[in-house]
């Protein structure tokens, strides 16, 4: 597995080139606040609930998980295979060359500088 390590400098959540979140010691919790502005299609916002996802990093890796979990689902794209996170129990690591896509509205992006 890829490890996410601060070596390898920030590490930000991005929406095409538009930061949405930079990951640091705390879990983020990333939703419908944090998207709306950047999204053209309301009715596809207001699918993307309000807390969607949680990414936690711990002992130089990400975890991802669908919070609470979202209504209309989250997805992991990982070497072109998609993952259903939806409803699943717990957390998955999430790599660098990972895509999440949230209530099939947006796909965010990691990257590190």
């Amino acid at each position: 597995m890829e490890k996410n390590d601060s070596a390898r400098g920030e590490i930000r959540i991005v929406k095409g080139d538009t930061t949405i979140a930079k990951i640091g010691s705390s879990p983020i919790v990333i939703g419908r606040e944090q998207l709306e502005p950047l999204m053209t299609e309301k009715l596809k916002a207001a699918s993307i609930s309000r807390e969607h996802i949680r990414i936690t990093p711990r002992d130089g890796r990400l975890y991802i998980e669908d919070f609470k979990p979202s209504k209309n689902g989250t997805w992991l794209v990982r070497d072109g295979q998609a993952i259903d996170l939806t409803g699943k129990k717990g957390e998955t690591e999430l790599l660098l060359s990972d895509e999440i896509i949230l209530a099939k509205a947006v796909t965010l992006k990691l990257r590190s500088d």
